[in-house]
């Protein structure tokens, strides 16, 4: 019988990138949280107390923020646009 251990996951599987952590987490957070998230960070830049990776921070919270309102107001002009009597 040849029996094989299963493959062990990398070290890069069991810790995925800062980032990509950080990226989902904003993913859970709603626009006023983003909002209030966004204005700590961007409080702290050109001060003492700025991190090193505040700009980048700033940067990604900003575009989910974006993100995120561009979807609610998409999904509000749709809704519009079927009580209007218009069709997708």
């Amino acid at each position: 019988m040849n029996h094989q251990t299963p493959a062990q996951p990398t070290a890069a599987q069991c810790n995925p990138p800062l980032n990509t952590i950080y990226e989902t987490y904003l993913q859970l957070l709603t626009s006023d949280q983003l909002a209030i998230l966004l204005n700590e960070v961007e409080t702290r830049l050109g001060t003492d107390v700025e991190r090193d990776d505040d700009l980048e921070r700033a940067q990604t919270i900003a575009h989910r923020l974006s993100n995120v309102l561009t979807g609610a107001r998409l999904a509000r002009q749709l809704s519009e646009c079927g009580e209007a009597g218009f069709s997708s």
